[in-house]
């Protein structure tokens, strides 16, 4: 017999934001969604002069950690508390559902909206974009 599954669900999450890197993080909303950024890195092409084989030679380049995509429950005080960080740099953290996983990392709300559908509830989107690395600890 197998051993059961490691996988999980998403349920239970929190996304939190301090203006601080040191500081307290504050769960801002209600979220209903949340797509992380994926990294991606830049492979550069070098073409030697030189080369033997006329192959030419790939390096690491930079590297970029996308923004991130959430969805949440309208409400308008929160709604207001998005619209005091839209463009204001600061500190994020996603905290997994074992509570103890984490990714933080520096960014900004870039883009925000509402959705108003007639027949489902409101719901409000943002992006984050993400300023530097992400760091992510495995927790206990």
């Amino acid at each position: 017999m197998s051993p059961p599954t490691a996988a999980a669900i998403g349920y239970g999450y929190v996304l939190s934001n301090s203006s601080t890197s040191g500081g307290t993080f504050t769960p801002i909303i209600e979220i209903l969604d949340v797509k992380p950024g994926k990294l991606s890195g830049e492979k550069v092409v070098i073409q030697r002069n030189d080369s033997p084989t006329l192959f030419g030679e790939k390096i690491p380049g930079w590297k970029d950690a996308a923004e991130w995509e959430v969805k949440c429950v309208y409400e308008k005080g929160k709604r207001a508390v998005l619209d005091g960080l839209f463009m204001v740099p600061g500190f994020w953290k996603f905290v997994r559902p074992d509570g103890t996983s984490s990714s933080a990392f520096a960014g900004f709300v870039s883009e925000l909206g509402d959705e108003v559908p007639l027949k489902e509830a409101m719901t409000c989107n943002f992006k984050i974009t993400v300023n530097g690395p992400v760091n992510f600890s495995a927790g206990s």
